[in-house]
């Protein structure tokens, strides 16, 4: 049992009628021996491609198993697999590297470069689309034929910094993401001579990466506040995501096929966020929190529905309710918010999770199996 309340003149909270809640496999961090400022994923080997100290391309298997992917191979940002082949930038070229072989079949030098970043891929044309992110443009590469990739700069103008970069088939789209303030993300209509527009305005500061699920729902890692965030496909917000161990998230992948959100961080290493769909009567608990799955065994996913955003403080206490952990401190937005809740360093029992503002605090039952 909880108590529900209503922060003075900032928010409301009210149950959930027809929202589809996601259940949480894991929220792990693994060893720096996978690490990175971007990452990608292989169906056909199931297994998460990053680059490791801007000189080498770490694999990552199902199991976990670390291992090198070919011998002194370059990936410094981008990284994109697309037709049996893994794509990384590095420095003024974008690389091609056999999925199977692990040898290097093909290479692009981008002239004029300055700091090659984000990489998207339709697989359809054989093409990627790389930003500049210093020199505000974007430039596409046509590795149709290997030995001679076609390159051409379609966007000269980007209208800001670039940054990560992402191919819309249905739509014959480009969208990027832009950084500083503010940061909007950008259409490009590719049939209209590439011509760009702003897709949507944001309140968010250095936006990095962008990807999308299977639901057609965009997921955009932000710097600033320092979180994942979820659009609809007509690019409305209607979600956020904050998770321990996320630090200054950057060019992150959504694995489709696993339904797994892998998010490279500024430190080094990489999270990784599973989702699995369920129903609504599986997920919320009556009253204004839901947290899923409760019992939990190692994390849960806390919701609560914003109507004003606010300042709010999440901890877990004790069955004593002395503190435990400190969950998170931040600001969060208006709609629906989700808040990881790593339970693998308590010990089985019951405890509270407690939800405060300024003003008021709620209380969430929770009890931890093992």
């Amino acid at each position: 049992m909880f108590l529900s309340f209503t922060p003075k003149n900032t928010m409301n909270m009210k149950p959930y009628s027809v929202l589809i809640l996601f259940c949480l496999f894991s929220s792990l961090l693994f060893s720096q021996t996978f690490e990175g400022e971007s990452v990608t994923y292989d169906p056909d080997g199931n297994r998460f491609f990053s680059g490791s100290d801007n000189t080498s391309i770490v694999q990552r298997a199902a199991n976990g198993e670390v291992s090198y992917f070919g011998s002194g191979l370059n990936a410094d940002y981008g990284m994109e697999v697309m037709n049996g082949v893994l794509y990384a930038v590095s420095g003024s070229r974008v690389y091609g590297y056999d999925l199977i072989t692990e040898m290097e079949v093909t290479a692009a030098n981008v002239p004029g470069s300055q700091f090659l970043n984000g990489l998207g891929s339709d697989p359809a044309t054989n093409r990627v689309w790389v930003s500049d992110f210093s020199a505000g443009r974007i430039i596409e590469i046509d590795f149709s034929d290997f030995a001679s990739p076609v390159v051409n700069t379609v966007v000269a103008n980007t209208q800001g910094t670039p940054n990560g970069v992402w191919f819309d088939a249905q739509n014959n789209r480009l969208l990027y993401t832009l950084w500083g303030a503010n940061a909007s993300i950008k259409e490009v209509d590719i049939a209209n001579a590439y011509a760009v527009s702003t897709a949507q305005t944001t309140n968010l500061g250095n936006i990095d990466g962008i990807d999308e699920n299977n639901q057609g729902e965009l997921y955009i890692s932000s710097w600033s506040p320092v979180r994942i965030s979820k659009f609809s496909s007509d690019l409305s917000m209607i979600e956020t995501i904050t998770a321990p161990g996320i630090s200054n998230p950057a060019d992150i992948e959504y694995a489709l096929e696993i339904d797994t959100l892998a998010i490279p961080n500024g430190n080094g290493e990489v999270s990784f966020i599973g989702f699995n769909v369920v129903g609504l009567e599986e997920s919320v608990e009556s009253g204004d929190l839901s947290l899923f799955p409760n019992p939990v065994s190692s994390s849960s996913i806390l919701s609560f529905n914003l109507l004003e955003s606010c300042d709010m403080e999440i901890t877990i206490l004790g069955s004593d309710g002395k503190l435990v952990k400190g969950i998170s401190s931040d600001f969060y937005p208006v709609g629906l918010n989700r808040v990881i809740i790593d339970t693998e360093s308590l010990s089985a029992g019951l405890y509270f999770i407690k939800v405060s503002t300024e003003e008021n605090s709620a209380v969430q039952r929770m009890l931890i199996v093992r």
